[in-house]
């Protein structure tokens, strides 16, 4: 799958629920980037 590149992006932070479903895609769509994520989720499962 090909996506955007956006070098603005590179080692900033974003915080995100991120754990499963599309809260997980956007999560990692971010390090895919260079971006210094942190998530939360309260599915602790499928957050590990």
């Amino acid at each position: 799958m090909s996506y955007a590149i956006y070098p603005s992006l590179v080692d900033k932070r974003v915080v995100t629920a991120g754990g499963s479903s599309i809260g997980a895609a956007i999560t990692e769509a971010f390090v895919k980037q260079g971006t210094r994520v942190f998530f939360i989720d309260v599915a602790e499962a499928e957050s590990r």
